[in-house]
């Protein structure tokens, strides 16, 4: 029997591995697929913005060409030259005006000049020119000739005025490639959520189910004992001991099943706070007789910093629950002799709590996760420390109810120091 429930265990953590293999390279696959979609999205956004350039750049050239053919054609200039006639000045004078009104004409307002060149040399001459300056850097060169003449339009080049009537265009583009990037970051970041959850879940129902293990087991081998052995069931003293262990089983499954469904009821907000004047050195008193019942054999030092006057407007069961729980954190993540600090100090209508301890300390990535309902930092199949992941997150809840709180820091040398601030009771 032992051998076939062995086989099936380690058929069944098998099986788990597969599965989580299978899960890690799905989402690495969706991972992939965004990152790709996002990059050729970009790319195609961006191939559609230069065609679109390009075109409406080559179609400014057509007008260039239209509008100076026309005024070519017109006045008759290569004809002109063409039967020995030679361009006076003011013929030219009216034919680079006739360039420019064309060009306006036809929504090109971009600076020009007008060349009349003599290719009777081996290099073109320039014969006569307007009288405004060329064009500086990048510009569009047309040209028409007639033997030996060769008539040239230099038109500044467009892309500056393209650009201002595409930049809504692009704009738009740039716009809608954004957003889409924030939706794919917003859609990893709910699958590395959704994964983060799913793996506190397992985290939990292994945590949950390894804690009700115990006492169901110390309960159950108890009510078996005293119904197989009846010498132990005829003995009062010893009766009363295995009753005795079976109420305190029964009682710490009851504490967790009323914890869970108080989280609840808290996360709701149907639980009202009795919310008055506590004072707050009864309240660590007790808080640390609590805790040394609950750890007899750990010899807890406890250095308290409260005074007598020191007091919050809070609900005083829920103020209580809120210290032990981090007390008892501090003592089950610290060594054999627990050193616990727990300090209170006033100011500006504010009380600070502050719970430190010589443990094994937060490590700086978990810090702002430990309040998650439900998360324990990693410790892998160890389980020297129990709990369920709703103590920190208790903690948090009840202070943000409270209108308060919370942080935590690293101490020097090792250790954790949690502080919460609450409105204090009263005036200054």
């Amino acid at each position: 029997m032992q051998g076939r429930c062995s086989g099936f265990s380690v058929l069944s953590g098998a099986k788990d591995m597969n599965r989580v293999f299978m899960e890690k390279s799905r989402f690495r696959a969706v991972s992939v697929m965004v990152v790709v979609s996002l990059a050729v999205l970009t790319a195609v956004e961006a191939l559609w913005a230069w065609r679109m350039y390009d075109e409406t750049r080559m179609s400014m050239r057509r007008q260039m060409e239209e509008a100076f053919d026309s005024v070519i054609y017109r006045q008759a200039v290569l004809a002109m030259t063409s039967n020995g006639r030679f361009m006076s000045s003011e013929m030219f004078e009216r034919f680079d005006a006739a360039v420019g009104e064309e060009l306006l004409s036809a929504g090109l307002d971009l600076r020009y000049t007008v060349e009349i060149l003599s290719t009777t040399d081996s290099e073109p001459i320039v014969l006569m020119q307007s009288r405004r300056t060329m064009p500086e850097g990048r510009a569009v060169r047309i040209d028409r000739s007639e033997e030996p003449i060769i008539v040239r339009l230099v038109v500044e080049d467009p892309q500056s005025v393209i650009l201002r009537s595409m930049r809504w265009i692009v704009a738009a583009s740039a716009a809608i490639v954004v957003l889409v990037a924030l939706t794919f970051v917003y859609l990893l970041r709910t699958l590395f959520r959704a994964k983060s959850v799913e793996q506190m879940r397992r985290d939990l129902t292994h945590n949950i189910t390894h804690e009700l293990k115990t006492p169901i087991a110390v309960a159950y081998a108890a009510g078996d004992t005293l119904r197989s052995v009846p010498s132990i069931a005829d003995d009062a003293a010893a009766r009363g001991e295995y009753v005795d262990m079976i109420l305190a089983q029964l009682t710490s499954l009851a504490e967790m099943v009323e914890r869970i469904l108080q989280m609840s009821l808290d996360e709701e907000g149907r639980t009202p706070l009795d919310v008055a004047e506590c004072r707050l050195r009864p309240v660590v008193d007790e808080v640390c007789r609590t805790i040394e019942m609950k750890y007899p054999g750990r010899e807890i030092l406890w250095k308290i910093d409260v005074a007598d006057d020191s007091a919050v407007a809070a609900d005083r069961m829920h103020l209580t629950g809120m210290i032990s729980n981090l007390a008892d954190n501090a003592v089950k993540y610290s060594p054999d002799r627990p050193q616990i600090d727990i300090a209170v100090a006033t100011g500006g209508g504010y009380v600070r709590i502050v719970v430190a301890d010589r443990g094994r300390g937060i490590p700086r990535r978990e810090r702002r996760r430990i309040f998650d309902k439900f998360y324990r930092i990693s410790t892998g199949d160890r389980h020297d420390v129990k709990g369920h992941g709703l103590g920190l997150y208790y903690v948090a809840l009840v202070v943000r109810r409270h209108g308060g709180r919370i942080d935590v820091a690293g101490r020097a040398g090792g250790g954790s120091l949690f502080t919460i601030k609450l409105p204090r009771y009263g005036r200054e």
